[in-house]
């Protein structure tokens, strides 16, 4: 359950996430677009071979990457906001 509401808020979150991206870096909006989009790339080629090596036999392994991204997520957020 915890992991469907997960994924289904990603339909909320990463319009949010993009807009905000692209306000940030509104001088220069397609290098803005091309670091969201490539950054959204780099980290799915990153996640999906770590799932795939620890088991297809259950969702345990992609549950532990989504709550290690979010907890990346959270640490960012914390990080670019301090100061």
């Amino acid at each position: 359950m915890l992991l469907f509401l997960a994924v289904g808020s990603l339909g909320f979150v990463r319009p949010s996430v993009t807009s905000l991206g692209q306000e940030a870096g509104r001088e220069a909006a397609g290098a803005a677009s091309a670091l969201i989009g490539g950054g959204r790339f780099v980290f799915g080629a990153i996640a999906s071979p770590l799932v795939g090596a620890f088991g297809s036999g259950s969702a345990v392994p992609m549950a532990a990457m989504v709550l290690i991204g979010f907890a990346g997520g959270v640490i960012g957020l914390m990080v670019s906001t301090k100061g």
